[in-house]
């Protein structure tokens, strides 16, 4: 569930959670806690889908321009002056 942390250290959280919450507190506060970090994966995730996005424009715009470059009649790049 929760990567790097043991089912003692889950339970001493969440009893420190309890004390300085307070029992009636407690589930408003995991509730907006949850829907914050949903909030942050769905951000995450749009982000990631847009950094990818751009990738692969960079990634064709450099096939066409390599391909265009390898064409008969195409100046040289490789050549030094």
């Amino acid at each position: 569930m929760f990567p790097g942390l043991g089912i003692w250290e889950i339970v001493v959280i969440l009893i420190v959670a309890l004390v300085v919450v307070g029992p009636r507190k407690l589930p408003d506060v995991a509730r907006t806690v949850g829907k914050s970090l949903a909030e942050f994966r769905r951000a995450a995730a749009q982000v990631r889908s847009s950094l990818e996005a751009e990738v692969r424009e960079v990634e064709r715009t450099a096939g066409e321009a390599k391909s265009a470059l390898s064409e008969p009649g195409a100046p040289d790049v490789d050549k030094k002056a």
